[in-house]
């Protein structure tokens, strides 16, 4: 599928990763960004599009994340909302 896969991402200029698995329409795996690294939660994946949940702990405390976006080729981007702010992000495969 071609949402599948590691992809090294950059949100509001830091670096973080991906990796994303399919299993039919259902999204699982880790992100490791906005100094976050979290279980995919409740991951869906619609052709190129995906969105999920993440809850974690940051500089902030503890956050819940909604994570939407969509792959194009080996190009990743979207936005990481939490309850206070949208960060978009953007990224390629590794």
């Amino acid at each position: 599928m071609a949402v599948e896969g590691t992809y090294n991402i950059v949100a509001r200029g830091k670096e973080g990763q991906f990796t994303l698995n399919v299993d039919g329409d259902a999204l699982s795996g880790i992100i490791n960004a906005m100094g976050t690294e979290a279980e995919i939660q409740e991951g869906t994946v619609d052709g190129d599009e995906f969105k999920f949940f993440v809850q974690g702990q940051s500089p902030m405390g503890k956050i819940k994340m909604t994570i939407k976006g969509n792959v194009d080729g080996d190009k990743i981007s979207g936005k990481m909302k939490t309850s206070i702010m949208a960060v978009p992000f953007e990224g390629t495969r590794a």
